[in-house]
């Protein structure tokens, strides 16, 4: 059974009990914020407003940071109807983007409601119990991953630690080293406590593990270019015999692979079903539980995809916002990797093959007339992350897409362990070629034999292969120092779907790209903040 943790009013109860009691009769069930925090049921029901909040972020509606992510990557097309169907996708994909992108204000205060619950716990739970001690390691994994948001994307953010009074809400920057420093504190105490991922219960596999840890702390050693930190850390998750490759690539994604042996951290979603109108009220201006983002990303329907039932069961309803280059499924190609090919992108033959389409046959526009492909389109067919239409629950089709997001996975920790074992001071090639083709033999591509820096073009390639359309791309071009030159044409091309395109000359990674705007409305109510250079 899928497991699922809801926020049951807990964070509203403290809110509220934190006003002035103006009846002089207590109402039963209702706790104040200091008789709050007390018993372990309490504790429990806190850490699960957590996990609740991430789910919220990571999983809910339509926008969600893996899709700006990938996004800010040479992996998709930012897609839609026409042009300007959806312009904070647009300024993202072509590097266009200014201060007001909700994309990018919508994740920073979203971090920081996330630190906000940490900061609570860790500052109302005291470790006198087992349970509250495992509480207290999971908030601070909880802040540490809303820092590590942080830190990648703005460098230099205000570091809070503890509940600020309203007297304290302007902060100044802290500089990105001191946020570094925190990340690293707080996931080496929380280890300590958190249990093995085999010694969790099967409704407990979706909270933060001791491996889960282990990895995102290597996660941000990587990030740091401090590859030995890097290299030890993640070589203890890899020997801990927690994790393993799923044998079978096309399913690595789905549903029926979720909290497996290939998963060290998911953020889960939610099993309840709404139509588009039946929307549950928002939690921290985060839309309550519906997930459609795989439908939002999903290829173009109203005329132009079509699946089929038994060979390519895809719903075509997709709003096409999240189309794959032909460039991707040419990289499989001169790779010699069908394995991942078939189960991350197909041409627009292999669809026609499985009983689809890509071209409208039926509905024209203006713009685009019959037998065209979507806009902003390639003739091909992304598959990771795509709307399954045995994952999408019901009343509306395809509105409530049912799977979990892999945060990380065990294929991504062995390639951050061989790149870390290769770029170390004292690199040790022969254990990076071995988590290398660790990850090669799954999908029965030869061994490498290469070494040093043929070594590190191979790793890098593997990883494009591997992680393709998972919200990892981007990211590794900043830390790889890669980012101006493999994304300075982004965006500057875009194919209207007739075979034509149009041009967008101001389109591109540019120098100021290398960190995100800090949202206006930030610089508006904080007068100790400063922005990023260039915006």
């Amino acid at each position: 059974m899928k497991t699922k943790y809801f926020l049951i009013s807990l964070f509203s109860i403290v809110l509220l009990n934190a006003c002035e009691d103006f009846l002089d009769t207590k109402q039963p069930g209702v706790f104040t914020v200091d008789e709050f925090f007390q018993t372990d049921a309490q504790a429990f029901q806190a850490i699960l407003g957590c996990y609740d909040y991430i789910q919220n972020v990571w999983e809910n509606v339509e926008y969600v940071p893996q899709q700006t992510y990938t996004m800010m990557s040479d992996e998709v097309y930012a897609g839609g109807s026409l042009r300007g169907d959806a312009l904070r996708l647009e300024e993202v994909n072509e590097f266009r983007h200014s201060s007001n992108n909700s994309l990018m204000s919508d994740l920073f205060s979203q971090s920081y409601n996330g630190i906000y619950r940490s900061n609570t716990i860790l500052e109302r739970v005291t470790p006198d119990t087992d349970v509250k001690k495992l509480v207290i390691a999971e908030a601070k994994v909880m802040r540490a991953f809303w820092y590590y948001q942080l830190v990648i994307n703005w460098g230099d953010v205000p570091l809070v630690t503890k509940v600020l009074a309203p007297d304290e809400y302007a902060q100044p920057r802290t500089p990105a080293s001191q946020v570094w420093a925190q990340i690293e504190k707080d996931l080496t105490e929380a280890i300590t406590d958190l249990p093995l991922k085999s010694a969790q219960s099967k409704r407990d596999k979706a909270r933060w593990s001791k491996g889960a840890a282990q990895s995102l702390l290597g996660k941000a050693y990587l990030f740091q270019k401090k590859y030995t930190e890097a290299a030890n850390e993640l070589e203890k998750v890899i020997i801990s015999n927690e994790y393993n490759l799923h044998p079978d690539f096309s399913r690595i994604l789905r549903k029926d692979t979720e909290l497996g042996t290939e998963s060290v951290f998911e953020v889960m979603q939610p099993l309840t079903s709404y139509s588009s109108t039946n929307v549950p009220p928002t939690i921290n201006n985060v839309a309550g539980e519906r997930s459609r983002w795989q439908r939002f990303m999903g290829p173009k329907g109203g005329g132009w995809f079509v699946g089929h039932a038994t060979n390519l069961p895809i719903g075509n309803s997709g709003f096409g916002f999240w189309n794959a280059k032909l460039a991707d499924y040419q990289l499989f190609v001169d790779a010699g990797d069908p394995v991942r090919r078939a189960g991350t992108i197909l041409s627009e033959a292999e669809v026609i093959a499985k009983g689809g389409k890509l071209r409208n046959a039926t509905f024209k526009t203006p713009e685009l007339p019959l037998g065209t492909l979507a806009w902003s389109s390639d003739p091909c067919l992304r598959l990771k992350y795509t709307n399954w239409n045995d994952e999408t629950q019901g009343p509306t089709v395809n509105n409530n897409i049912s799977t979990n997001y892999r945060y990380i996975r065990f294929a991504d920790v062995l390639l951050m362990a061989a790149e870390a074992n290769n770029r170390k001071p004292s690199p040790d090639d022969t254990k990076a070629l071995l988590y290398i083709n660790r990850v090669r033999a799954r999908v029965s591509l030869p061994a490498l034999t290469v070494t040093g820096d043929e070594l590190f073009s191979a790793i890098k390639l593997e990883r494009r292969l591997e992680l393709m359309f998972e919200g990892h791309r981007y990211h590794d071009l900043i830390r790889w120092g890669e980012a101006a030159d493999v994304l300075k044409d982004c965006g500057k091309q875009i194919p209207k779907g007739d075979g034509t395109y149009i041009s967008i000359p101001d389109a591109g990674f540019k120098e100021r790209n290398w960190l995100w705007p800090i949202p206006e409305v930030e610089m508006n109510v904080n007068p100790l903040m400063t922005q990023n250079p260039g915006f």
